[in-house]
């Protein structure tokens, strides 16, 4: 992972949350999830910030491997650092759970997303969940 901010450090550039998620976001579309855990760890071992952004890219990954215990494991953690789901987050894990059959799981998530007040519309659902319905 040093080698990916190498050229920033030379520059005395220090990698910020845009950074840090960008790369993180870059691994998980590389289905890269242990680079992408390192790059979350390495962050907060900075104390640069992550965001629900930066969260949702790890989330989405881990859902669409079907890895739907560890994308839930992945919010809790982001919950317990006083950053707040939005319906995207909700409406990838709904997607995922509903794909694998597990429609206790949805109820439970779609009424936390309804006790949060996010409202998870047509624009929150993930492409991918919207082009199935066609």
């Amino acid at each position: 992972m040093e080698a990916m901010f190498c050229p920033l450090a030379k520059l005395n550039c220090i990698p910020n949350n845009i950074t840090y998620t960008a790369m993180i976001d870059g691994c998980c579309k590389l289905g890269d999830m242990d680079g992408a855990e390192s790059l979350l760890r390495e962050m907060e071992r900075n104390q640069v910030v992550p965001n629900v952004i930066t969260y949702s890219s790890i989330i989405n990954s881990y859902t669409k491997k079907g890895m739907l215990d560890v994308a839930v494991h992945i919010m809790k953690k982001m919950m317990d650092q006083n950053i707040m789901p939005n319906a995207y987050i909700y409406s990838t894990l709904i997607d995922g759970h509903f794909k694998a059959g597990k429609q206790d799981t949805v109820v439970d998530l779609h009424f936390k997303a309804f006790q949060t007040d996010c409202r998870i519309t047509e624009s929150a659902t993930p492409k991918q969940a919207r082009s199935n319905r066609a």
